[in-house]
């Protein structure tokens, strides 16, 4: 669930109090995940199961598309920061695509790179605590997102039921 039209103004760069996580399998172009450390047992859990629900699903696309993703950060947070619920992003967001899209990134001036956050806590919530709708709502986030990065619009990804 992106909010249109942070692809053409600047955006707060989000905070990061992340480590990079390396992937074991970056032969399938499996994008750097980056998350947030907590020691909260609950927190940890929702990563480990966005981590592999999403190297599975990259695993499952054509090489194409995975060559298309291959530096495609994905930064595992909460929630949206205090800094970007006042930059109109919604508290109950779900995932959001930043920086500059795909087809766009050989012009212009950058603000920031492209990644794809998800906000892991909103979409455990959203799946009301249930592992089985939480990765698919994952899943479908996640695509949805990289519909931004290739240059689809909220139409283009509705057209295609990528909600």
């Amino acid at each position: 669930m992106a909010f249109r039209g942070f692809e053409s103004r600047p955006l707060r760069q989000p905070r990061l109090f992340a480590m990079p996580m390396p992937s074991p399998r970056r032969e399938w172009g499996i994008p750097r995940f980056h998350f947030i450390m907590r020691s909260d047992p609950s927190w940890q859990d929702l990563v480990r199961r966005a981590e592999a629900e999403i190297q599975a699903m990259i695993g499952a696309l054509p090489e194409e598309l995975r060559e298309e993703i291959r530096e495609l950060p994905v930064v595992l947070e909460p929630e949206p920061s205090e800094d970007m619920i006042s930059d109109g992003i919604e508290p109950d967001t779900l995932g959001l695509f930043v920086g500059v899209r795909h087809p766009d990134a050989e012009s212009g001036v950058h603000y920031l790179p492209a990644q794809i956050l998800l906000f892991l806590d909103n979409i455990w919530s959203y799946a009301q605590g249930n592992p089985k709708t939480f990765r698919r709502e994952l899943r479908t986030t996640y695509v949805h997102e990289i519909g931004h990065y290739l240059g689809l619009e909220e139409e283009d990804l509705f057209e295609r039921g990528i909600e």
